[in-house]
């Protein structure tokens, strides 16, 4: 959920003295977005700019707190701060309430830590000698022990003022409002990441994962950075060095290049070198495979005269698709944590989970061929290839698009809401082909200086097959976006 109004006022995070004991209290605006005992729940559209019904909870408690974010907040998952509102009276939707901040519930470990920040309304009489949640009405007080008995722990008013002082600032970054620092990725480390909370605990912004990318060679940090949209979240990687390994037969030598497998909160990603470059070169580019953790059916180890990971995924058809990856021995350690994290994104029998909303913008952004100065006849290229494309279009809207003007003759990729578009220019015809989304299932991109390719691979009940497109590396970053709005919306169901 996005922040939802621009009208209220900036966080607040105001101290005041109590005259009688002495205690700092600490303020801030929550948004209401589901009022005290109301049996539906709501979420604020930030793109339509209203608020809609999300679900209507049958057969449940009503709710002891009214339930919103803390305005003007951004948590490093790039959501606003959730927050629990103590008050007599419900109030109503989208309602800005001054709120006086008791605590903080977290959840979690230093790989993945989530809060909610819990308050009582200030301007409720009945509610100010309230200072703890011990404190609170019997309902509201046993929602927080339930949350601590299954595993939540409670942080102080002092250790929440930090948690709401760094949502503050993230907000006010990426709007950049006081500070002339550029929005950068929600996973990439500053020098001011500093724990929030230096204690037994471990309570980071980011996720060991995240903080050991520096570890990694160079140009596979440069890959994660291009590879990964700014609000994903890296949850753990393994990385496989180069290994040489010894086989019988006429091919008595096998290399093994140099590879990473990463885990984030939106995709499975495994990268490696198309060829193993010397120490003086930062490297040929990379080869790199990924699918929407939605798709996911299974991950396991399996040996099989080596140590292999392997994962499976589904297509929209329900067709399977599983590929191997082998790793030296050293690396069972790493694998089984990524085994495990896997298999809990996995959806089991008859469990029924909250889809993810995955909002991704439609193409703006005008294509050009970087190779030639010949700006009209690009153009005039362009609109022969949109035109046959724009038969074979039945109302799609249009994510991404990658661009060849004469590398063998013209050709466009296309990638909407239901197809991947492949329009080819001859000098005989124009031909056009398309797969449907429900087809798919990982997504290959090569973006190397030796050999480039765009490569979708198509699980059927008999056996593997995939469509491969070849372009020059200087087209590289079209086909990137086409390959992230394809993991993106084949995250959707279908």
């Amino acid at each position: 959920m996005r922040l939802p109004i621009s009208n209220v006022r900036h966080l607040r995070c105001a101290a005041q003295l109590d005259r009688f004991n002495m205690k700092v209290e600490f303020f801030a605006d929550v948004i209401v977005e589901t009022p005290k005992g109301a049996a539906n729940a709501y979420e604020w559209d930030a793109k339509a700019q209203v608020i809609r019904l999300c679900a209507t909870r049958h057969d449940v408690e009503t709710h002891p707190f009214e339930r919103g974010h803390l305005a003007n907040s951004l948590t490093a998952y790039g959501e606003p701060l959730p927050a629990l509102l103590a008050i007599t009276l419900p109030t109503f939707q989208n309602c800005a309430v001054n709120a006086r901040v008791l605590g903080a519930l977290e959840r979690g470990d230093s790989e993945t830590t989530a809060h909610v920040i819990v308050a009582v309304a200030a301007s409720d009489a009945r509610l100010a000698q309230v200072c703890d949640y011990t404190s609170l009405e019997h309902d509201a007080r046993g929602y927080v022990e339930t949350e601590l008995r299954a595993g939540a722990r409670w942080l102080d008013a002092d250790a929440a003022l930090e948690i709401v002082r760094a949502a503050s600032r993230r907000w006010r970054l990426t709007r950049g409002e006081g500070e002339s620092v550029a929005a950068s990725p929600a996973w990439q480390l500053h020098e001011d990441d500093a724990p929030l909370a230096h204690d037994e605990r471990g309570t980071f912004r980011h996720s060991s994962a995240e903080a050991r990318l520096f570890t990694l060679p160079l140009r596979f940090q440069n890959y994660v950075a291009e590879l990964l949209a700014p609000a994903e979240r890296i949850l753990l990687w393994a990385h496989r060095p180069r290994a040489v390994r010894t086989r019988l037969g006429i091919f008595g030598r096998e290399i093994l290049r140099q590879g990473l497998l990463v885990i984030t909160n939106q995709q499975f990603l495994w990268m490696s070198d198309p060829v193993t470059p010397p120490h003086i070169v930062a490297g040929y580019g990379y080869i790199a495979r990924t699918f929407a953790l939605e798709r996911l059916t299974d991950a396991r180890l399996k040996e099989n005269n080596a140590l292999q990971f392997s994962v499976t995924l589904k297509n929209g058809d329900g067709a399977a698709e599983t590929f191997d990856i082998e790793f030296p021995e050293h690396a069972r350690g790493d694998l089984r944590r990524a085994v495990n994290l896997l298999n809990e994104f996995v959806p089991r029998a008859g469990e029924t989970r909250v889809m993810r909303r995955l909002e991704f913008e439609p193409l703006k952004r005008e294509l050009q061929d970087p190779t030639t100065s010949h700006v009209e006849e690009t153009r005039a290229t362009l609109k022969k290839l949109r035109d046959a494309l724009a038969e074979q279009l039945k109302g799609e809207t249009i994510y991404a698009q990658a661009f060849i003007p004469a590398w063998g003759g013209a050709q466009l990729l296309t990638v909407t809401n239901s197809f991947l578009h492949h329009t080819a220019e001859t000098s005989a015809q124009t031909l056009t082909h398309k797969i449907p989304l429900d087809a798919m299932g990982s997504v290959e991109i090569c973006n190397s200086q030796l050999d480039s390719w765009f490569r979708v691979w198509l699980p059927t009940p008999k056996g593997l097959q995939n469509w491969e497109m070849a372009f020059p590396v200087v087209f590289a970053r079209e086909f990137s976006e086409c390959a992230l709005a394809l993991r993106v919306l084949l995250a959707a169901p279908r």
